[in-house]
């Protein structure tokens, strides 16, 4: 199975620290976490369209956890995309200065493991699974 269904499938939620760049394929790892922490220098940049070629895990999961608007800013323009307007879009869920995205991005780790001690389920993205949970099917 492909990294992207384990993450889809994943019961804990992922966290995500964003240094420096990702670009095309680690654009779609960072975009499949559940919270990403951006460093204030970092970019997100999704440019197979220069290329001619398809971004399928990229559009697949913008289109899973954004709207069309941002994900046709992303997978359409294909320029980078600073940290500042990546929290903009909602697309990270932080920016802290460079030097502290590793260890924030633990903190928040930490916090939600602590929390919940293994019994942590992200919030879903898909109707039928969010109404299945609203109807108390499992």
């Amino acid at each position: 199975p492909s990294v992207h269904a384990e993450i889809y499938k994943c019961t804990v939620p992922v966290v995500l620290a964003l240094e420096k760049y990702a670009i095309n394929a680690g654009a779609a790892l960072a975009l499949a976490s559940n919270i990403v922490v951006a460093g204030e220098t970092s970019f997100l940049q999704v440019s197979e369209i220069q290329i001619g070629v398809a971004a399928p895990m990229n559009q697949a999961w913008l289109h899973l956890r954004h709207s069309p608007a941002v994900a046709d800013r992303l997978t359409l323009l294909a320029d980078r995309i600073p940290a500042a307007e990546l929290l903009r879009l909602c697309v990270v869920t932080e920016v802290v200065a460079d030097d502290n995205v590793l260890p924030r991005a633990n903190e928040i780790a930490d916090r939600i493991a602590a929390c919940h001690a293994g019994r942590v389920t992200p919030v879903a993205s898909d109707p039928a699974a969010i109404a299945a949970a609203m109807l108390g099917a499992s």
